[in-house]
């Protein structure tokens, strides 16, 4: 550990970042205060929802498109520039008393500033894999989210007490600044970047066929390549086709919290407002947990070993749902969560480090698109469900992919 904190290039990039995770965290919560204040803030609340899944589903092509990219060092620099000017004029529009315009034209600029995001973390990638070693690669991802989860609890706290003190437009504006500010870190490092990216340069054109040939792939040919890749790795083979299903799982508790205390004002933690605090500091702080021991008292633990005990508390939550029991639901989803929080830098470590650098983008954005289609999935499915459903019925009807993922990770995975 000690040396990534004597590692100024992964010490200046981790503060960059974090600075701009703080302005899209005070920017969304200010957003969220403006369209309550419409008349109709349920369509313009979903007009926000969409826009922030909307970028997922695009996430392969813009992958594709980092990879592809030839000055890539110069791109990161004009993407946050695009970002600060975007949120600018965010802030310009929000000068505008509220209304139902106003949150569509956000939304759009929105869209497009989280593609710009996208399309800066795959430029990045070449780069973060050279600031540190494949050695020290899980090591700083567990660091970086520990980091991340602890202070997105201090920047909540933060961001609550400035959008009661600051109007919506400021708000916007702090959020253009923190891009500003980040990339004025970056810049005081942009020459190591830009030798970290000419080594990088420099091994792929010992490969200028191979990555010829990956460039011509068509996207879905490059995520399948991407999937042949691991075949021969049965440890992330199995991550890649187990944690979409996990993710799905784990994604609807949260619904599923709150039908019940809807139905059964008993399945709560002294009151309703009590448990819902509890449950989003819960997961926080599971994460952090999780991450600081992933390189510690989870580091000998495989990465399948950990899904599996993972797999068996999500069986525990919705066990707990079926008797009423929100204690159970807790404890089981606290431990499910300190089990991912100690799995996904072992498996960003592992993918990182096994796959052609490349088509890296391409490949992350693609697997990330993955991951994500299950937690989408099970989520409409769920709302869906709750209209017309009891809720034991709900909670069997997930209690299913959640004893076969068990079922796979404990029998059939073997075979």
């Amino acid at each position: 550990m000690k040396a990534l904190f004597r590692n100024k290039l992964y010490m200046t990039t981790l503060t960059a970042d974090m600075l701009s995770n703080f302005g899209d965290i005070l920017f969304y919560l200010a957003l969220m205060n403006y369209v309550i204040a419409l008349p109709d803030a349920k369509f313009a609340i979903s007009i926000i929802s969409v826009s922030e899944m909307l970028p997922t589903l695009v996430s392969v092509v813009v992958g594709s498109w980092a990879d592809k990219t030839q000055h890539k060092l110069t791109m990161i620099f004009n993407t946050i520039a695009v970002r600060a000017i975007i949120y600018i004029l965010v802030g310009l529009l929000m000068g505008f008393s509220p209304a139902l315009w106003v949150v569509i034209a956000v939304a759009i600029l929105n869209f497009f500033s989280d593609i710009c995001g996208q399309y800066e973390s795959g430029l990045f990638i070449p780069i973060s894999l050279k600031i540190v070693s494949d050695e020290m690669r899980e090591a700083s991802i567990a660091f970086r989210q520990t980091v991340s989860l602890s202070l997105n609890v201090v920047f909540r706290s933060l961001s609550a007490l400035l959008v009661a003190v600051m109007s919506y437009q400021a708000l916007a504006f702090v959020n253009a600044g923190t891009f500003l500010l980040s990339a004025l870190i970056l810049l005081s490092i942009r020459s190591a970047l830009a030798q970290l990216l000419a080594e990088s340069s420099a091994k792929q054109t010992t490969s200028q066929s191979v990555e010829e040939n990956n460039h011509k792939r068509s996207l879905f040919e490059q995520i399948n390549y991407t999937f042949q890749h691991f075949k021969n790795k049965p440890d992330i083979y199995s991550a890649l086709l187990v944690i979409p299903f996990i993710n799905a799982v784990f994604s609807v508790v949260g619904i599923l919290i709150l039908f019940y205390i809807s139905v059964d004002k008993h399945f709560v933690v002294i009151n309703s407002q009590t448990t819902l605090a509890i449950f989003p500091i819960l997961i926080t702080l599971s994460g952090i947990v999780g991450s600081s021991l992933a390189t510690t008292l989870f580091q000998s633990l495989s990465m399948n070993t950990i899904l599996k005990f993972s797999s068996l508390f999500g069986v525990g939550i919705f066990v707990g749902f079926l008797y009423h029991n929100i204690i159970v639901v807790l404890v089981c989803l606290s431990f499910a969560v300190v089990l991912g929080g100690a799995a996904s830098p072992k498996f960003s470590a592992a993918i990182l480090n096994h796959l052609p650098q490349d088509s890296l983008a391409t490949a992350l954005s693609g697997i990330n698109t993955l991951l994500q289609l299950g937690i989408v999935g099970m989520t409409l499915l769920v709302s869906w469900f709750i209209t017309f459903l009891t809720a034991n019925t709900v909670t069997l009807i997930c209690l299913l992919p959640a004893v076969l993922v068990a079922g796979y990770l404990w029998f059939f995975q073997q075979k």
